[in-house]
């Protein structure tokens, strides 16, 4: 988290600007660890230092967002700003807090043209801030400017030849293949071969920076799905999943794009293979047992039914049969299951004679909840207890079809408009619960009941 002018503060034995750095490494474990305050301290320590320094901003921000003090953690960004005007960390962190927390794209928007305005920018620099101005645009809804942006984009050829470099063992070697006049191959070729001042790059610098190119490839796939541009988004992540076999958000995004191609195998393939690299990822000491998470599961359950949303009663409340999994079984993911589905309701075909015509044909029958997925943003207990709300409130909103209104009563988010409940069908025309879900792909109704 340091500056482009660190460099300069950097000294031997223990002097002012070692006592610094020692601060901020400090607060930032303890940061990583949970422990804010003991972090805060250590961000104040070096502000005492170095006041003029944006480093300590930046993590003096990034605590007050983790306290959820937002608009504080904005003001840390923009002081970040104006102690280093040409630092782009706290420009490309203001906006995604603008954009993704704050639900502000307007404000976001504007951090992304003062950061595209900054010298000395890589192409990959470029490259981010223009993803977020993408990001931006589609939350305002005008996806003709988000394409328009997308396709002027003139460092996506620098990130072709990137990615193609990545799977080089030696780039520099690779290179003098390519003619001397192709300046985005060796714009490539120089990022991940050398540092700022021309020496070639570690092995932990290397993974790093390919660490970076992966993360803003499945970034383009993302917005050339949410663009249109499916076509090229298949094609592109059809090359991430073959040179990045091992990468578990390239198989996920593989596999949207897919199904969105039509091919139902090669989603299926690759929405498993999803569940097998995340199946790999460590369970943290402090997750709590099943039967923990199967009472509280049932806690939030019964806050559904006490909202008296005339979906889920008090009695059915407790006769709910709720299942704790790590992750949904392959059969689920095999017949269209989302392989990263937090919570899911599952439901059987109601039948006999008193089930009048007009109304939905599948019941509500269990809740399951799969921890891995719920783990996947999480790094401590609350946030996890959190997560685990949201999902199972949202799953049983979204199965019952709730509205704007009712999902308010529970605390949630409202949906957007493509994604709220259709006015009920005709009698004849009722067969499945009348449910929609944004930018989640559908899951199989039959598949839910088996």
């Amino acid at each position: 988290m340091a500056g482009p002018d660190a460099e300069h503060f950097t000294d031997p034995g223990f002097g002012e600007s070692s006592q610094y750095s020692a601060h901020l490494d400090r607060g930032w474990a303890l940061f990583d660890r949970g422990d804010l305050d003991a972090a805060r301290t250590s961000a104040s320590q070096a502000q005492e230092l170095r006041p003029e320094d944006p480093d300590a901003e930046m993590l003096q921000g990034a605590i007050a967002v983790a306290e959820g003090h937002l608009e504080e953690g904005l003001r840390c960004y923009e002081r970040a700003m104006e102690l280093d005007p040409d630092y782009l960390e706290p420009y490309l962190t203001a906006a995604q807090l603008s954009l993704f927390d704050l639900d502000d794209p307007v404000r976001a928007l504007r951090y992304c043209d003062d950061a595209a305005d900054l010298e000395h920018l890589t192409a990959f620099d470029r490259l981010e801030i223009q993803l977020i101005a993408v990001e931006c645009e589609l939350a305002q809804g005008d996806e003709r400017a988000a394409r328009r942006r997308l396709h002027g984009c003139a460092e996506l050829g620098v990130l072709d030849y990137a990615i193609e470099l990545a799977t080089v063992a030696n780039g520099d070697a690779a290179v003098s293949a390519r003619p001397d006049d192709d300046p985005d191959w060796a714009m490539a070729a120089e990022y991940l071969g050398q540092d700022h001042d021309g020496e070639p790059l570690e092995p932990e610098e290397r993974a790093e920076r390919i660490d970076r190119v992966v993360q803003l490839a499945l970034r383009v796939a993302r917005t050339r799905l949410d663009v249109g541009d499916a076509e090229v988004a298949l094609d592109l992540t059809r090359t991430l999943v073959e040179r990045f076999a091992s990468e578990p958000d390239a198989w996920y995004l593989a596999s949207e794009a897919e199904q969105r191609a039509g091919d139902a195998r090669r989603s299926a393939l690759a929405a498993l293979r999803t569940l097998q690299l995340d199946a790999q990822a460590d369970l943290p000491s402090w997750l709590p047992s099943p039967a923990d998470l199967h009472g509280r599961v049932r806690d939030i359950a019964a806050t559904f039914a006490r909202a008296n949303l005339r979906a889920l009663s008090d009695a059915d409340e407790f006769l709910l049969p709720i299942l704790v999994q790590e992750h949904p079984s392959p059969e689920l993911v095999a017949e269209g299951v989302d392989p990263r589905i937090p919570a899911l309701a599952l439901a059987a075909r109601r039948s006999g004679d008193d089930v009048p015509a007009h109304e939905a044909t599948y019941e509500l029958t269990a809740v399951t909840v799969y921890v891995r997925n719920l783990l996947r943003f999480c790094t401590d207990l609350e946030q996890f207890y959190e997560e685990l709300q949201f999902a199972v409130l949202d799953e049983l909103a979204v199965f019952f079809g709730l509205g704007n209104e009712q999902r308010e009563a529970l605390g949630l988010p409202p949906l957007p408009p493509e994604a709220l409940p259709e006015a009920p069908a005709a009698p004849e025309e009722s067969t499945e619960p009348n449910v929609k879900r944004s930018r989640r792909r559908n899951r199989a109704a039959k598949s839910s009941s088996s």
